[in-house]
Parts: C-alpha cells; structure tokens; sequence
C-alpha cells in the first residue's frame, strides 16, 4: 500500500509539474493581441451555428472548431467567470479586455457532463496554463456543435474587433485584436508611449522657444 501511495504522489507531482512547464513555454503575445486558447479550425462568428452567437449579441470575435479537447489561458489574466457547468469560462486580461470562452453551442444542458475545469475562479494564469478539458466525441454523439465561440464581452469599450486567422489555427497563434477607441492605422495605441500633443512637451506653443522674448532669460 504504501508504495502503491508513493507511485500515485510521483505521478501527481509529474502532472503538476507538467502543466507548470506548458505555461511557460509560451512567449507572451504581442500586446493587444488574443491568441487562441484551442487547436482547430478558425472561423468568424458569423459561421457559429447559433443565432445569438453569430449575431455578435454577446460581443464580437472568433470562434474556433477545435480539434483537441482542451482550452488554454490565452494571455496573463484572471480567471473572473467560471460557469458550474464547466461548459464556458471568462478571463480579464492585464490589459481589461473581458473575454468570454463558451466551448460549443447550447452546451450548458449538458450540466457539466463531458467536461472538466482545472483552475477556479479567482485564480490567476499564465499563457499556455490549461483551463479546462472536455471530450469532443460524447458532446457531439450528445447532439451539440462543439463550435467554441472566444468573445470580447467588452466590445463596447473597442472600436472594433480585428479576425487575425482564417483556417487551421494552433492553440497560442494569434487569433483577433480588440481594437481601441483611440486606434490609429489599425494598431491600437499606447497611452504611455503616445507622444504628446504637438507643444505640451517643452512647454512652448507651435511658435517654439525663439519667440518668447519676453521671458527674461535664466540667471538676468
């Protein structure tokens, strides 16, 4: 009995020490960048076979037809939402995007059948770092799309949400972009490296430091 214990805490500790390293073997996405947290097939949300879904009433995105049966965190964030159905997990990024993972169609009447969380909520993660699994066969014998909608539920704070891929797409491939109301040429900008407006920098007005003669000079 007792090494059977000991055989049962190495595997535990492998287990564990696997999901560590494959949150780490992700580099961190280019900034203002949602990657995909599943491998499959990437669509736009308008090819979601349910009506609220490809509407976008829940917020704009992509969707992702996965072929393994597993969710990642997408970036750094927390894990803000996570259903008792397992069936749909939210996390807000560093950044405050707010995004909605609901994997497949109409799948909360599955009641959590087929599916397993492996953070809770509250919880902070890291790129790569498994959120959930589920089995893809059973959901779709059960009669339900396994079409996995990745929703910025925040839509109104952006501009606009940008598709980066069409097609087979890997879990960590950069999926869209939520587009900031401040967007310039398509890339979202950054307040703290934005540069000043034109004058504020030096204090001086367009005119420039030549014409303010009647400033007495440092030191007269």
């Amino acid at each position: 009995m007792k090494k059977f214990n000991k055989e049962l805490e190495k595997k535990e500790t492998a287990a564990e020490e696997t999901e560590d390293m494959s949150a780490d073997i992700f580099p961190e996405a280019e900034k203002g960048v949602i990657c995909s947290p599943l491998t499959g097939k990437a669509i736009p949300m308008s090819e979601v076979p349910d009506d609220t879904f490809a509407a976008e009433v829940l917020g704009k995105g992509m969707a992702v037809i996965p072929s393994e049966g597993k969710v990642v965190a997408p970036c750094h964030g927390e894990v803000s939402t996570l259903f008792d159905t397992k069936h749909a997990i939210g996390i807000t990024t560093k950044d405050g995007v707010e995004l909605l993972i609901h994997v497949g169609v109409n799948t909360v009447e599955l009641n959590g059948k087929y599916y397993e969380a492996h953070v809770a909520q509250g919880d902070q993660v890291k790129p790569g770092q498994l959120l959930l699994t589920f089995d893809i066969q059973k959901i779709q014998e059960a009669g339900y799309p396994v079409a996995t909608p990745v929703i910025i539920a925040n839509t109104d704070d952006y501009k606009n949400v940008e598709g980066m891929k069409n097609g087979e797409i890997h879990c960590m491939e950069p999926l869209e972009r939520p587009l900031r109301q401040d967007t310039e040429g398509g890339q979202g900008v950054d307040p703290d490296r934005a540069p000043p407006p034109h004058g504020q920098e030096t204090g001086y007005g367009e005119s420039g430091p030549e014409e303010r003669a009647d400033e007495p000079l440092l030191g007269e």
